[in-house]
């Protein structure tokens, strides 16, 4: 019965009982959701018949729960083996009558879903086909009776004000509450400020592939809820992470994203606009609480889905926004965006270097912040227009042939001898006998244990390839082992260039930052890209 608990916390959160004040709810007291939470512990913890030890009430109806989906059984074949069990056991009158019941026991679990009946611009989604049946359906699990149930532990009540009570205030970044944009949120709204117990939240998705398969073509998207009231020891546990949407595969949703996120929408709207009654358990007494999503978390390629801006082609910066430098080269057919100069401090000598850079010279300013209403002008003049240009960029033929073109690189141009073309290695490439090497390195290196994962196994020396690295490994390598690794290896140029962007990064992901340590972090940063910038070709 211990397993039954354990998901019950699961959805309710967890050390619901280790209320240490010791004071029981009476009827009234608690709000609908916290009363609900409480129904389903006491079946919980209900003998199926008395001496069983094996199940409870709740667990036998749910274990019939996951026979009835793991092997497709109706409803009827459902209601059919709970009515059998209930003849069998010696005290059945404690069993739902019905499946309907035992639908109705388990509901505040959370385990529900919802049919999507948008329509999609390739038309994937529109209703349902000619049997009735939906052609994708939407797994989506509540919002707000999870984000209530957080209140209902006296324990994590008192904790959800933490970045209000109990946070640090001395200048170092180690809470989201640090950050300047949470203090400009509390700034423009100060009615959601008031009360510490309104719910910040940040909203996290990427495509997964939940085969495992590399060579399965598959993107199925869970959308992570997180919850950042928290202490930072706690914020980014699992228990505090939820699910809210799962977004069925086997294609990526794409930029109809929007149709599968309308009830997280609508679920966020309501808790902003108007809140949701909720118990406090530490303070005993009922509050509005309110909530509001402040980020997304993502990568490049979904933040172009969830924020609508397109990351490729001529307008693909989203801080450079209309304002993007963006060239069309005419052999590649692809887009060079070389203009991050203009990040540079005005008075810096790169920006009068032509010849090492594009040809110009750099007189023009870092573009300006786009502030929310600007995005949302923006959007509305733009109607239905769309930005969809494929391809990426990659150091070939045709990007030498470009480079020639602009009349930039003069090193780097390809010649035409003996009926073949010909271009010289960038300095940043490897032979096969300095990849060897790198590849050696890795293949040894040693960690501490629980400091990443065996980042040997995924090295393979004899094709000389890293691939299958986690998300964490991929950052122990970058930040840690490979300036170790490519030491000696490379020109000095390259090497330097490499290691201040593992630094960058390496600073950046520290769990505590400072504010002077970030301004000199964005101060370096843009020479760093320029350096980069010098010695690669990879960007045309």
């Amino acid at each position: 019965m211990n397993d039954m608990f354990e998901m019950i916390y699961d959805a309710a959160g967890p050390k619901i009982m280790d209320d240490s004040s010791g004071v029981k709810f009476q009827q009234g007291d608690a709000s609908e959701p916290t009363s609900k939470i409480f129904k389903l512990l006491e079946d919980a913890s209900q003998q199926l018949y008395p001496g069983c030890d094996t199940f409870s009430k709740l667990s036998l109806i749910v274990e019939l729960f996951q026979i009835k989906c793991l092997h497709g059984l109706s409803d009827k074949a459902t209601d059919s083996i709970l009515k059998l069990i209930k003849r069998a056991l010696p005290s059945g009158e404690t069993l739902p009558e019905s499946f309907y019941g035992a639908k109705k026991m388990i509901q505040n679990l959370g385990l529900r879903w919802k049919s999507v009946e948008g329509q999609t611009t390739d038309g994937a989604i529109q209703g349902k086909n000619e049997n009735k049946v939906p052609r994708k359906v939407l797994r989506y699990f509540p919002l707000k009776p999870r984000l209530q149930r957080l209140f209902v532990s006296s324990e994590i009540a008192s904790d959800m004000t933490w970045h209000h009570d109990r946070r640090l205030k001395d200048g170092v970044l180690r809470h989201p509450a640090d950050s300047e944009a949470w203090k400009h949120f509390d700034t423009t709204n100060p009615g959601f400020a008031r009360d510490p117990r309104n719910v910040r939240l940040g909203l996290a998705s990427d495509g997964v592939n939940p085969f495992g398969n590399l060579s399965v073509s598959h993107s199925t998207w869970p959308m992570i809820i997180t919850v950042y009231n928290l202490p930072p020891w706690m914020c980014m546990k699992q228990p505090y992470c939820y699910l809210s949407l799962l977004i069925p595969g086997p294609k990526a949703p794409g930029n109809d994203i929007d149709v599968y996120l309308e009830p997280l929408i609508d679920e966020l709207r309501e808790l902003w606009y108007y809140g949701v009654d909720t118990f406090d358990a530490s303070r005993k007494e009922n509050f509005c609480m309110r909530a509001a999503l402040l980020w997304t978390i993502n990568d490049f390629p979904a933040y172009a889905n969830l924020s609508g801006w397109s990351t490729k082609g001529a307008l693909a910066c989203p801080s450079c926004n209309k304002d993007t430098p963006s060239t069309r080269l005419k052999y590649g057919r692809k887009f060079s965006y070389m203009g991050a100069r203009r990040f540079l401090a005005s008075n810096h000598k790169w920006r009068s270097n032509k010849r090492d850079f594009n040809g110009e010279v750099e007189r023009r300013p870092a573009p300006n912040i786009l502030s929310g209403d600007d995005a949302v002008r923006q959007l509305l003049a733009l109607g239905d227009m769309k930005f969809d240009i494929e391809g990426k960029t990659k150091d070939n033929f045709n990007a030498r042939r470009n480079l020639k073109e602009m009349g930039i690189r003069r090193d780097l141009h390809p010649t035409y001898r003996d009926g073949r073309w010909y271009y010289p290695a960038a300095c940043y490439s490897l032979s096969r006998d300095e990849k060897s090497k790198v590849c050696k390195f890795l293949k040894v290196v040693k960690v501490p244990n629980g400091y990443s994962s065996s980042i040997s196994r995924w090295v393979k020396s004899e094709d000389r390839k890293i691939n299958g690295l986690k998300s964490h490994d991929s950052h122990i390598l970058l930040e840690q082992l490979l300036p170790l690794a490519i030491r000696g290896v490379v020109p000095s140029n390259v090497y330097d260039a490499i290691t201040e962007l593992s630094i960058f990064f390496k600073e950046l992901c520290l769990k505590t930052l400072r504010v002077d340590v970030l301004d000199q972090l964005a101060a370096q940063i843009p020479i760093t890209l320029q350096i980069r910038k010098d010695i690669s070709t990879s960007l045309f």
